[in-house]
C-alpha cells in the first residue's frame, strides 16, 4: 500500500515542474517580444549617418567619403560610421535603437594637407599658363597693330610724293627732300639739327641743297628736285 505522504510529494514536484517550465517559457517569450520590438524601432544605416553628420556640423554635400557598419556591442544594436569632410576624418558609433552618439572621434586625413596643397599648385600653374598664353596673344595683336600702322604710314607717304609730284610743279616737296638726305645719312630728323633746306637753281637744274648737325658732325646733301 503506498504511502499517502510520498504521493503528495509526487504531486508537488510535477506542479512545480510545470511551473517552472511555464515560467521559462514566458521569459523566452518576452525576451523575442523584445528583440522583436527592438527590431521594428531600429534606425536604418542613412539615418544614423545623419545623427552623425547632424553632431560633426557637417553638411551631406561636404562628405568625400563615407562608411557605415552595423554591429553589437556590449549589448546593443550599433552602427559604426566612418566619413571624411572638410580634411578631417570622424568615427562615429551610432546606437541604432535611437540615434544616441554612443562614441565619436576625428583626426586630421593625412592627405588632405597634400591635397590642397596640390590643387593650390594646380591652380596656379593654369593661371601661369593663361596669364603667359595671354601676353603671347597681346603681343601678336601689338605687333600686327604696329606693322598696320607702318604700312598706312608709308602708303600715305608714297601718296604724297605722288601728289606733289603731280601737283603742276613737278617737284618733291623740301621735307621730302630732307627725308632723303636723312634716309642716306642712316638718321633720324629728331637726333638732327638743320641748318639748310633750300630749293636752287644749278645751271639750269633745279636741286635741294641740305645741311644739318649731329655730334659736332656737318652733313651736307644736293637732292634733286
Amino acid at each position: 500500500m503506498k504511502n499517502l505522504k510520498d504521493i503528495n510529494l509526487k504531486r508537488y514536484s510535477t506542479v512545480f515542474a510545470v511551473a517552472l517550465m511555464a515560467v521559462v517559457l514566458l521569459a523566452i517569450c518576452a525576451g523575442a517580444a523584445k528583440q522583436t520590438l527592438a527590431k521594428n524601432a531600429s534606425i536604418d544605416a542613412n539615418t544614423a549617418s545623419n545623427f552623425a553628420y547632424l553632431d560633426a556640423g557637417v553638411d551631406i554635400s561636404e562628405i568625400t567619403a563615407s562608411n557605415v557598419i552595423s554591429s553589437y556591442e556590449n549589448g546593443k544594436n550599433v552602427y559604426r560610421v566612418a566619413f571624411q569632410a572638410r580634411g578631417f576624418n570622424f568615427a562615429y558609433v551610432v546606437n541604432a535603437l535611437d540615434g544616441t552618439i554612443i562614441n565619436k572621434a576625428f583626426e586630421k586625413a593625412a592627405n588632405a594637407s597634400s591635397a590642397a596643397s596640390g590643387a593650390i599648385q594646380g591652380a596656379a600653374s593654369q593661371a601661369k599658363t593663361q596669364q603667359a598664353l595671354a601676353q603671347q596673344k597681346a603681343a601678336a595683336a601689338s605687333a600686327q597693330a604696329a606693322a598696320a600702322k607702318a604700312a598706312a604710314a608709308q602708303a600715305s607717304k608714297a601718296a604724297a610724293e605722288k601728289s606733289a609730284l603731280n601737283a603742276g610743279n613737278g617737284y618733291i616737296s623740301v621735307d621730302q627732300a630732307k627725308a632723303i638726305a636723312l634716309q642716306k645719312a642712316g638718321l633720324k630728323e629728331k637726333d638732327v639739327t638743320f641748318s639748310k633746306a633750300k630749293l636752287e637753281n644749278d645751271d639750269g637744274k633745279k636741286e635741294y641743297d641740305i645741311e644739318f648737325y649731329r655730334g659736332g658732325y656737318e652733313y651736307e646733301y644736293e637732292i634733286d628736285a
